[in-house]
């Protein structure tokens, strides 16, 4: 945010620029390998870990995430690729928790909508991405079994 204001001395105009500094906290998630667990109910991340009804295979990943906590934003990289770029509903903050929400259609399936939810554990550097599937009634958790985490402010201008 920059704001100018107009002095007059004499015949002389000086104009100052004065900026004031916004910063954003930004949250980058690298994912290298994860692990599905579902439960066909709808219900929370925690209960899908601890009780599932089927657990997949460990698989490799090759995804970024970047929320920017204060803008509410998620962006998705896949290979590289930028997949996601949206507006969260909703980011819950308890101590060394951070719980992001949001909802999402389907890519493939447009009568489908994924009540999302990303948390965010940066005691135990370990994250999850839960979400209900209204379509087929079952609840998924990809569990981030091989991540790196990073927290930094980025100054906005």
């Amino acid at each position: 945010m920059k704001k100018v204001f107009n002095f007059k001395i004499g015949i002389f105009t000086i104009s100052l620029l004065i900026q004031s500094s916004v910063f954003s906290q930004i949250i980058t998630i690298e994912v290298f390998e994860t692990q599905p667990y579902v439960k066909w109910i709808k219900t929370n991340g925690v209960d899908v870990l601890t009780n599932p009804e089927w657990v997949g295979y460990k698989e490799p990943g090759n995804a970024i995430y970047v929320f920017d906590i204060d803008r509410k934003t998620c962006k998705l990289y896949v290979g590289g690729k930028l997949i996601v770029d949206e507006v969260v509903e909703n980011i819950n903050i308890e101590g060394d928790i951070i719980k992001i929400q949001s909802l999402e259609p389907s890519l493939e399936n447009a009568e489908a909508i994924f009540e999302t939810e990303f948390e965010i554990n940066l005691k135990t550097n370990e994250s999850s991405l839960t979400w209900y599937n209204s379509y087929a009634d079952y609840t998924r958790t990809q569990k981030n079994t091989r991540t790196k985490i990073s927290i930094k402010k980025a100054l906005e201008i």
